[in-house]
């Protein structure tokens, strides 16, 4: 080529209706003929990206677009899914078109994919431990039809959403996932489905951190009785945390009356000086939603 220049490669804009209907085609094709390699390509990515072995932010993407399709469609829709839409097709989607594309799995994609044919031998190949992709807990039981709630976050996100101030004092478990066991972290995040505007966000601070956090957020000295305090030290969160928090509605109306210590921030403790510590942070939906993505 002359120059020495190389052609980019140009591809079609993905559409929704594009994506559906190679989704459908591509059901149909694996019943009839079996896994094309092409096929067989993307379903490796997925596994790999399934079982935590790829990482970066479209990995992130991508599990967290597999987790929810396993959760509201079932585990064959996922594979078939997995089969057609890689993680490098995935890319190529807009954000309008993955949304579009979850409602429709949601709606139609059980009897879409059903009637194309049975996958459960394929679906046992190659997603046995189908857990992994559970092992955070998403609550949306009729007890919390209020709240969705996530629990059990995953500790490659900690870093980038607390920063290093207060990351390694979050109490963390391993999870057990089928045959994967997972480090976990005690994190939760509760989202309002109507009316509140607000994200709640619970820490559990391993007893043995409890005097140094409440020393550095409320500047106490912990010694017997239990108490709850009410500010916050952004530095110890890091800036996603408190940029979060100021977004929240509750703290937009302190500032509003000009009340400079938040109740946005609170932390419990008891005089057991062998239980952990809770501290919970009011935060803007919005960037709770960001955040969210990050951990789970």
């Amino acid at each position: 080529m002359a120059g020495g220049n190389k052609r980019e490669r140009c591809y079609k804009p993905i559409t929704i209706e594009s994506a559906w209907d190679d989704l459908l085609q591509d059901a149909r094709n694996i019943q009839l003929y079996g896994l094309h390699t092409s096929h067989r390509k993307s379903l490796r990515g997925a596994q790999k990206v399934v079982k935590g072995l790829s990482t970066g932010a479209e990995a992130r993407d991508y599990k967290h677009f597999l987790n929810i399709i396993h959760r509201d469609c079932g585990i064959e829709v996922m594979f078939v899914v997995s089969s057609s839409v890689g993680i490098v097709r995935f890319s190529r989607f807009s954000a309008k078109v993955r949304k579009a594309f979850l409602d429709r799995l949601r709606s139609e994609g059980k009897v879409a994919i059903s009637r194309c044919g049975n996958f459960e031998e394929n679906t046992k190949e190659w997603f046995p431990e189908t857990e992994v992709l559970h092992y955070h807990h998403v609550d949306e039981s009729p007890q919390t039809q209020t709240h969705t709630i996530f629990e059990n976050a995953f500790t490659q996100g900690f870093e980038f959403v607390f920063g290093n101030s207060i990351c390694y004092t979050i109490y963390k478990q391993m999870a057990q996932a089928a045959r994967y066991t997972v480090l976990t972290g005690a994190i939760k995040m509760s989202f309002p489905i109507r009316g509140s505007t607000d994200c709640s966000l619970c820490l559990v601070i391993p007893a043995s951190w409890v005097a140094a956090v409440a020393k550095a957020l409320f500047d106490v000295d912990v010694e017997s009785d239990g108490e709850t305090r009410t500010t916050l030290i952004p530095p110890v969160f890091g800036e996603n945390i408190a940029s979060a928090m100021l977004a929240s509605s509750k703290r937009e109306e302190e500032v509003e009356k000009s009340i400079e210590k938040t109740d946005c921030v609170s932390m419990t403790w008891t005089s057991d000086p062998d239980e952990d510590g809770i501290i919970n942070i009011i935060l803007g939906l919005e960037r709770s939603v960001e955040l969210c993505n990050i951990l789970y």
